[in-house]
C-alpha cells in the first residue's frame, strides 16, 4: 500500500511540474524577427512585445538614407541604430542601417522604407515594404 502511495505521489508531482513548464501563447517568450530588403512584400505575424529587426544597406555619404513610414503609426515603436560601415572600413563606403520595430498593440500595419534624399524632393530610388500583423 505504501509503494502505491509513493508511486501516485511521484506521478502527481511529475504532472504538476510538466504543467508549470508548458507556456501558453500569451506567456511565450518575446520573438526576435529578422528582415531585410529581400523580404519585401512579406507579411509577418507577431504579438505585443515582439521585436522586428530590419537591416538595410545604405550609403549616407551619397545623401540617400532610408525613411520609414508606418500606417497606422501607433501600433509599433520604431528606433534606428547608427549607420554601421561594412568590414572594409573605407570612408564613404556602404554599410548597414538597422531599424528595430517593437510591437505595441494588436492590428495590421503597413511598413514602407524609402531610400531617398531628405532634401530636394524627388522620388525614392528604392522601396521596401512589409505588412506586420500583431495578434
Amino acid at each position: 500500500m505504501r509503494i502505491h502511495r509513493l508511486v501516485l505521489c511521484l506521478l502527481l508531482c511529475g504532472c504538476a511540474t510538466a504543467s508549470r513548464t508548458a507556456l501558453t501563447p500569451e506567456e511565450s517568450p518575446v520573438q526576435a524577427i529578422d528582415l531585410s530588403a529581400s523580404d519585401t512584400g512579406r507579411t509577418v505575424q507577431a504579438k505585443p512585445g515582439d521585436v522586428v529587426s530590419v537591416r538595410l544597406a545604405e550609403n549616407p555619404t551619397t545623401g540617400y538614407q532610408w525613411v520609414l513610414d508606418m500606417t497606422p503609426p501607433d501600433a509599433w515603436q520604431a528606433t534606428s541604430t547608427p549607420f554601421a560601415p561594412d568590414g572594409a572600413g573605407r570612408i564613404g563606403g556602404e554599410g548597414t542601417r538597422t531599424w528595430l520595430l517593437t510591437a505595441l498593440a494588436p492590428g495590421e500595419t503597413r511598413v514602407v522604407f524609402s531610400l531617398q534624399r531628405r532634401w530636394g524632393g524627388g522620388a525614392p530610388t528604392r522601396r521596401v515594404e512589409f505588412v506586420l500583423v500583431v495578434r
